[in-house]
């Protein structure tokens, strides 16, 4: 006898935010040590934006390299990057963020913070 096994499709995930630029709010960050990547292991930094009430998180390398993306984000919320630098300092910090949507391989379409700038000249509201 050959069983027949029914299939059950899954929902997809929709994005909870259009792509564009918002306000938001660095909520907080987190270690991660020794993360296997194409280069290599590397330490990272997770950082947790709240946009709209949404937990958005983006992955940075831990370096102050000029070339790196965390270097991009002090420097945007700063001006300038010390050879050191306190990362709690950015917890609670307003900026812009940008949103642009990826689509997993499965279907999934997810948000992504692609650009940090300084927050816009008001008050931020959550």
């Amino acid at each position: 006898m050959i069983a027949i096994t029914r299939i059950q499709k899954r929902e997809l995930r929709q994005p909870q935010l259009d792509e564009g630029v918002y306000d938001a709010k660095i909520g907080g960050i987190d270690e991660e040590n020794e993360v296997e990547t194409q280069f290599g292991k590397k330490d990272r930094w997770v950082v947790h934006y709240n946009v709209n009430g949404v937990d958005i998180t983006r992955r940075y390398n831990k370096s102050l390299r000029p070339s790196s993306s965390f270097y991009k984000l002090v420097q945007s919320l700063e001006g300038i990057v010390p050879d050191e630098y306190d990362v709690d300092k950015l917890e609670g910090k307003e900026c812009r963020v940008v949103i642009k949507h990826t689509t997993s391989d499965a279907g999934d379409v997810w948000e992504n913070v692609t650009d940090v700038m300084k927050a816009a000249q008001h008050t931020f509201k959550e």
